[in-house]
């Protein structure tokens, strides 16, 4: 009778701890989970433009600048405009305000071309 209850036990055991386990795990698997505060996205505004180079040409005779601006977001891409003032000063005031950059950022990136 002792070879009986030697041999019984283990599987006893086995079951036991199958059974357990068991239950803690459907224990665990169906209480609600506790809320996580919802992720809030703050909308990103358009790839910003970066500005790379800044030339410009100044025709003093007929008192007109040439523009021309290459920028990158995603490509490369040049803008060329034409501002009716030949001051150095005032054409960098022009020129920040045009792209929307602060005048010593304009002064870092301008180099002039004088006809």
């Amino acid at each position: 009778m002792r070879f009986r209850l030697d041999w019984l036990a283990l599987p006893l055991l086995g079951l036991l701890f199958w059974a357990g386990s068991s239950l803690i795990g459907q224990q665990l698997l169906n209480r609600p989970n506790p809320t996580a505060p919802a992720l809030q996205v703050e909308p990103q505004p358009s790839p910003t433009e970066q500005v790379l180079s800044i030339k410009v040409a100044i025709d003093r005779d007929r008192g007109v600048s040439q523009v021309s601006v290459r920028a990158v977001t995603r490509v490369i891409k040049q803008q060329t405009f034409e501002i009716s003032v030949t001051d150095a000063r005032q054409l960098e005031a022009a020129i920040a305000q045009q792209l929307k950059l602060s005048p010593q950022q304009v002064k870092a990136l301008i180099r002039y071309q004088v006809k």
